[in-house]
């Protein structure tokens, strides 16, 4: 009797380590031979595992059995095979017994020990049904074994026990638990303890803030688990709109190309574009709080600007919603279709009616201003149509906020087709008509204008020519004013114009008033001087 019970359990084991598809046969047929002899059994059975506890290399054959002996440990918890033996032991004593043996020697001397027995210890936690009962006598020492070894010196103890940790903290509510987990995703000093934690911790509100923290961390296999974590378990919906944006942030600025595509491939498309959001566009914008974050939004939609294409065509410009208005400017941002976008307007008139339309929505405003850097300016009476607007709309309306004049000063200067007809059209703007330029906010804004101007413009071997007026009625007069936001703006303005003159002769003309800005002006307008004269240096450097 003896011969076959050691002949059957070395050939199910010798089965067992060729491959995984003979496990579950392999288990049956080791639990049969298990009621009908124990003793015996057990013996050639631990016989056998302690081959296998002292390898420490991850060779196949030995993951398979190690893998073998999890399921076999549960299969004998499991009520299906809850049968009683001759004399008179069953499965579940028999689980018992294992799990015993193994938690005995996890406090080994030998790493390989160490690492094998938390290792199989922890899969069958993981793999037990959630209705599996442990007896008392395994649990409490189960438990201080686990927690031990999470404190193991070696990495890859420590990441063998990180499993059984997180299926215990799914079982119980302890604070002992929680803080060890907490400690390991925190503070382990190696990746692949903390990697682990992450592929097997269960997201729950007080461990949130803890795994979205890892997107910062060092490791790049850390942080694509993290992202990849957040898009299979956490809901969008669950996190505040500043997590899901700082999510956005760090993902889409990782140095890794590779965790930026897991956090494309897997949070933005799967987890949320097609999981949360049913493959809306627009409702995942809504989610991310566009007129707020835009600045993060965009990007991130640049990058998936090809799965909006469609909808981009389906807007409705008179009904322009928030959500459409950013799609429509990461589209216009990223894609070279512009045909589409011809599509949403099909002329430089409708695009300056639209601009008319929303100009008390700031946000959907500042969008539509972007865009017309990607709009087909061939169209000559549209184009006087959209100077028209510009002007009259936009630049004679002094409740237009300031943000917006760089933007509809570029368009002008695209529309008209020449800087100088542009400046001089600004210079009849602001110098023709200034009764209220004692205002501060009247100051404020011309100088906006210039400097959008100014940016917008090319360097000239002459721009005396065309912007002296300008300079000498708005810029000059704004850096004698006594307020520093207007002397800080004309500062800005008088650089750019510096660094316009291919000549130089500008710049070496006025480097003095920056050096006495420099001297005597406050600490902002101090900043700003000196970045005008290290610009002016960069550019010709003195011989």
């Amino acid at each position: 009797m003896e011969a076959q019970v050691k002949g059957a359990v070395f050939s199910s084991l010798d089965d067992a380590q060729r491959s995984f598809a003979s496990h579950h046969d392999a288990c049956s047929t080791l639990a049969k031979v298990c009621m009908t002899d124990a003793v015996v059994f057990w013996k050639y059975t631990i016989q056998a595992l302690n081959r296998v506890l002292v390898i420490y290399s991850r060779d196949p054959p030995v993951e398979r059995l190690v893998e073998f002996f999890s399921k076999f440990a549960v299969y004998l918890s499991s009520k299906e095979s809850n049968t009683e033996g001759k004399n008179g032991s069953n499965h579940r004593d028999a689980c018992t017994t294992f799990m015993r043996y193994l938690i005995h020697h996890t406090s080994a001397s030998s790493k390989a020990v160490r690492f094998r027995t938390t290792q199989i210890l922890s899969r069958i936690l993981v793999n037990l049904p959630e209705d599996a009962e442990i007896s008392e006598a395994v649990w409490e020492p189960l438990l201080a074994k686990m927690t031990s070894r999470s404190r193991d010196r070696l990495p890859r103890v420590r990441s063998a026990a990180v499993p059984g940790i997180c299926r215990l903290q799914s079982c119980v509510e302890s604070d002992d638990i929680r803080r060890t987990i907490a400690t390991l995703l925190e503070s382990d000093s190696s990746p692949l303890v903390r990697k682990a934690v992450l592929d097997n911790l269960s997201p729950e509100e007080w461990n949130i803030e803890l795994i979205l923290s890892r997107t910062s961390d060092t490791s790049e296999d850390v942080r694509r688990a993290c992202y990849k974590l957040v898009a299979e378990k956490i809901d969008l919906q669950s996190l505040t709109i500043s997590q899901r944006v700082t999510l956005l942030r760090r993902g889409r600025l990782d140095r890794s190309s590779h965790v930026r595509k897991e956090f494309l491939q897997s949070l933005v498309y799967r987890g949320w574009l097609e999981g949360s959001c049913g493959g809306d566009f627009y409702r995942l914008c809504e989610l991310l709080d566009p007129e707020t974050y835009a600045e993060d939004i965009v990007p991130i939609l640049c990058e998936v600007e090809e799965r909006f294409a469609k909808p981009i065509v389906a807007i409705d410009l008179n009904h322009l919603t928030k959500e459409a208005a950013v799609l429509l400017l990461a589209f216009a941002k990223r894609s070279a279709d512009n045909e589409r976008l011809s599509q949403v307007f099909p002329s430089l008139k409708s695009y300056a009616e639209c601009l008319k339309y929303y100009k008390q929505d700031d946000f959907i405003l500042s969008c539509l201003i972007q865009v017309f850097n990607k709009l087909d300016l061939s169209d000559e009476a549209g184009r006087r149509d959209l100077i028209s607007t510009l002007r009259e709309d936009f630049l004679e309306d002094s409740q237009i906020p300031d943000r917006h004049y760089p933007g509809l000063v570029r368009a002008l200067v695209s529309s008209m087709g020449s800087q100088s007809s542009a400046a001089g059209l600004v210079a009849e703007l602001l110098i023709a008509d200034g009764s209220d330029w004692s205002s501060e906010q009247a100051a404020f804004r011309a100088l906006k204008i210039v400097e959008g101007l100014l940016l917008a413009s090319t360097p000239q071997n002459d721009p005396e020519v065309f912007f002296s007026s300008l300079i000498d009625n708005v810029v000059l007069k704004g850096l004698v004013n006594s307020s520093v936001d207007i002397r800080s703006v004309a500062i800005r303005c008088l650089s750019i114009y510096c660094l316009m003159d291919k000549t130089e002769k500008t710049a070496s003309t006025n480097v003095l008033l920056f050096l006495q800005v420099l001297d005597n002006d406050v600490l902002p307008l101090q900043v700003i001087a000196l970045e005008a004269i290290v610009d002016i240096l960069l550019r010709s450097p003195p011989s």
